[in-house]
């Protein structure tokens, strides 16, 4: 047995603890499930018209602590049931940062209602996916939440 074979013979226990930290680190990873964003409460300014705006105030609690990026999917369901989805939005952690330090605990959202969204009760609807960690590119940290609303028709002028 060479030199170099027996070096390598008595640090085998080397390359099986670095596989036992690689996956401590990975089963972590995938235990990772806590959502980094609590929806608290929301208002919505009334009125709301097909084809005014949509003004909420969504208060809301972040956790800063890990670095997470966050895709998000804002749709709205009109009173018909018909659903009207918005371009997708992505923050990576130094927007989400900002954003709390801009605006803190509180995000409010300003969207033009469609045209033909037909009255009635109406959802505001966010479904927002969490990339924490490695793990959570196969299997991103989701929170989903929709915020009821009362479409009404636009008031018709009165002829004198």
């Amino acid at each position: 047995m060479g030199i170099t074979t027996a070096v390598l013979y008595r640090l085998r226990w080397l390359a099986t603890a670095m596989i036992g930290l690689c996956l401590g680190q990975i089963t972590v990873w995938g235990l990772d499930r806590e959502p980094p964003f609590k929806l608290q409460g929301y208002a919505v300014e009334r009125p709301v018209h097909p084809g005014g705006p949509l003004r909420i105030t969504l208060s809301v609690a972040r956790d800063l602590r890990q670095s997470c990026d966050v895709q998000i999917t804002r749709y709205i369901v009109d009173g018909g049931g018909f659903r009207f989805y918005m371009p997708q939005i992505g923050l990576d952690a130094h927007a989400i940062a900002e954003l709390q330090s801009s605006s803190r605990d509180e995000n409010r959202i300003l969207i033009q209602m469609p045209e033909d969204a037909a009255p009635g009760d109406a959802r505001f609807g966010n479904a927002l996916s969490y990339v924490c960690n490695p793990i959570h590119r196969l299997w991103p940290v989701r929170v989903a939440f929709e915020v009821p609303f009362d479409l009404t028709p636009i008031p018709v002028a009165q002829e004198l």
